[in-house]
């Protein structure tokens, strides 16, 4: 007697988004699927594309050239510590250390298959090495002030209603794990408005880009 089929397979699943391949395991939100608001974050970040790997080759052939990444700041090994918190699958980890080599990027997520996608997603674009992916929640176990670059597109549904909980969380956790002065990337539903709670939770806040969607903005930590 055959077997029932799983309502989902038990394997991972993955899929191309110009140069970036995201995997997925059952339950990791968007599954394989690049969503809208991480991909608009990776385009005002100038990470979306198939650019990725052309900039990881060009600022290979600049320091080669004795030039600097754009992003080095001397904090390890002349590069940064980044922190995809919340990272779901892992496309933001993954698409900023191929653009940024020099750079040390962490990932973080409570969910279970968040962080075996993100680990999959590491692995699948050849930056395993360079991405550290942790089971936490609100990245509870990392040092306060390690991190200058936090990435965030954080949830704001739970079920079918809407739900700004969890991205105060994730405000609250970016405000301690930033380093005076570093940076807060943070995409999220225009609708919400989140600026002025970035501003009070972590420093003055510019918005980025807006669109009847979305807005992208950049909060720098007060020291």
């Amino acid at each position: 007697e055959p077997l029932p089929v799983p309502e989902s397979p038990p394997f991972p699943v993955s899929a191309w988004h110009g140069d970036l391949v995201l995997v997925a395991h059952g339950g990791a939100f968007a599954g394989s699927r690049l969503d809208i608001g991480t991909r608009v974050l990776l385009e005002v970040l100038g990470l979306g594309g198939p650019q990725l790997r052309r900039t990881e080759v060009t600022r290979a052939e600049n320091e080669r050239n004795g030039g600097e990444s754009s992003r080095s700041s001397g904090v390890v090994n002349g590069g940064r510590r980044v922190l995809d918190l919340g990272c779901g699958t892992g496309a933001l980890a993954a698409s900023w250390a191929l653009a940024s080599p020099r750079d040390r990027v962490v990932a973080t997520d409570r969910s279970a298959a968040a962080v075996a996608s993100a680990r999959g997603t590491a692995s699948a674009n050849g930056v395993a090495d360079r991405v550290e992916v942790t089971h936490d929640d609100a990245g509870s176990a990392l040092a306060a002030g390690s991190f200058d670059t936090v990435l965030l597109n954080p949830p704001f549904h739970l079920g079918a209603s809407v739900h700004t909980g969890a991205a105060t969380r994730l405000f609250e956790a970016a405000a301690r794990l930033l380093r005076p002065g570093g940076e807060l990337f943070t995409v999220y539903n225009s609708s919400l408005g989140y600026r002025a709670e970035l501003t009070r939770l972590l420093g003055p806040t510019e918005q980025l880009r807006r669109t009847p969607k979305f807005t992208v903005t950049r909060t720098v930590r007060r020291p």
